[in-house]
């Protein structure tokens, strides 16, 4: 696995926070009605919260997806391969950007199911921030996996509930591996089910549930 692969993760994500603060682009969602998405490529299933719409013009090849919200919050959903062993030493590789923008990081909590929670300020602007960090082991090497929550101050608390339950309902598979290589995931890595207690026929997997459909993402 080439350097160059390991660093488009936090330079992108950092890039995607500095845009977003400054206003909204015009991304438009998959579908009014669809809550569900898989990435082959990433080999991710991603399940928005009731309210939100999903949107693959994200702009960025590490961002998976953006879930958007009609007030205008968003949350991101970024994997790209890392040199990373664990959420920590991912989180401090991304601090460096973070503070270079002006971004006030605070230290890291563990979060839902694993993740390393990082709640993020930004002096002067309207918009709070939080990221969740995660680092899993595929059959391609080690994958990063960055969800970022962006809300206005005044919808912050009430956001963090949908950055969660993305979190939860994220479903993990072997990622496919690049065009042309002849890299086969490994067998030993298993796929993550959503927690105990969520079932597919309450949409807790990619493929179950109502008000929404999954969609092959090829890119």
């Amino acid at each position: 696995m080439k350097t160059s692969r390991r660093l488009p993760l936090g330079f992108s994500l950092v890039l995607a926070t500095a845009l977003s603060l400054a206003g909204p682009d015009e991304a438009s969602a998959v579908g009014p009605h669809d809550r569900h998405l898989t990435s082959l490529r990433h080999g991710l299933a991603i399940e928005a919260p009731a309210g939100w719409t999903l949107s693959q013009h994200t702009g960025y090849g590490d961002t998976v997806v953006l879930l958007l919200h009609p007030d205008g919050s968003r949350i991101s959903v970024s994997a790209a391969p890392t040199s990373a062993p664990d959420p920590a030493t991912l989180f401090d590789q991304n601090r460096k950007g973070l503070l270079a923008q002006k971004l006030s990081p605070s230290t890291p909590q563990r979060g839902a199911r694993g993740f390393l929670s990082v709640d993020i300020a930004a002096p002067d602007r309207p918009d709070r921030l939080r990221q969740l960090y995660f680092v899993r082991s595929t059959g391609l090497g080690k994958q990063a996996i960055i969800l970022t929550l962006i809300a206005r101050a005044s919808a912050f608390s009430v956001h963090t509930a949908a950055l969660d339950f993305v979190a939860n309902r994220l479903t993990f598979d072997e990622p496919a591996p690049p065009a042309g290589s002849s890299k086969l995931p490994g067998p030993t890595v298993p796929r993550l089910a959503p927690p105990g207690g969520v079932s597919g026929g309450d949409g807790g997997s990619a493929g179950g549930g109502s008000g929404g459909q999954l969609r092959p993402d090829d890119r």
